[in-house]
């Protein structure tokens, strides 16, 4: 495995989960009594993570701090851990039933942990509950940076918000002017349960659909009048999504119903 743990124990872990890289290599993460960083001594009380206050307990917060440093170390040797493994899915009820149900006192106890929360299950986010949603949640996390960013840096949560700065231009949250273009695309909005995966499919090597769609959608160039385009886009991305759409267009039947604009233009 390519997990190192920064010290070691002669006691057996207490917690163990599955991780898995982007080559499908194994990896366990454990976490012991004893190994790295103690959290809540002489923090302050906004980085403490001892479950003295809201729902999530000190060993949950030991646990994503672990995940989190092994992320932010994979990032730097262009390994980060695989965001469909299972780890995550086990992470993402930790922030909507446990940080969410109190937010206040989550951001309290250990305000880097929510972050590291938002950031690490943004993908599963925009899977289970809609692109929207993953928007609200990296606002969110911008609001908290805005608030406690400054300490960040002086503490000891391994956590680079530059790491997931493609988040946010992925699911198009930076308006742009399409480098003063006078052309005008229209998208077509009939394929939209083909696009819930831009986080997941907006890495490697065919990571182009997802960024041509979220540029294009976050432009001035965009327009909801088709017969002022000069372009039309059809948003699918790879994977699954793009199978199905190739499956919709070889029935000549239905196309026209999808793709209106098509044969006029």
């Amino acid at each position: 495995t390519w997990l190192a743990i920064r010290a070691l124990s002669s006691r057996p872990p207490e917690r163990c989960m599955r991780l898995f890289s982007p080559v499908g290599s194994l990896a366990l993460l454990c976490s012991w009594q004893q190994v790295g960083v103690t959290l809540g001594e002489g923090a302050r009380s906004f980085e403490a993570c001892s479950g003295g206050s809201g729902l999530v307990d000190r060993g949950t917060w030991q646990d994503l701090r672990n995940i989190q440093e092994v992320d932010s170390e994979g990032r730097r040797i262009g390994r980060a851990l695989d965001i469909r493994s299972d780890v995550f899915d086990s992470l993402y009820p930790v922030l909507t039933q446990l940080v969410l149900a109190d937010f206040a006192g989550a951001v309290k106890d250990c305000v880097y942990g929510v972050l590291s929360l938002i950031f690490l299950t943004l993908p599963m986010a925009e899977v289970k509950d809609g692109t929207a949603r993953a928007r609200e949640l990296l606002s969110m996390a911008d609001s908290l940076l805005m608030e406690y960013g400054d300490g960040l840096a002086e503490s000891t949560w391994p956590l680079d918000p530059a790491d997931y700065a493609q988040y946010r231009q992925v699911l198009g949250m930076q308006g742009h002017s399409c480098a003063g273009s006078a052309l005008r695309v229209y998208m077509y909005n009939t394929t939209s349960d083909l696009t819930r995966r831009r986080l997941w499919t907006g890495g490697g090597m065919m990571a182009a659909a997802a960024h041509v769609h979220s540029f294009l959608e976050s432009g001035s160039c965009l327009t909801d009048n088709p017969d002022a385009a000069d372009l039309f886009f059809i948003p699918a991305h790879h994977g699954e999504a793009y199978d199905q759409l190739l499956e919709r267009c070889s029935d000549p039947r239905g196309l026209e119903a999808m793709f209106p604009y098509l044969a006029k233009r």
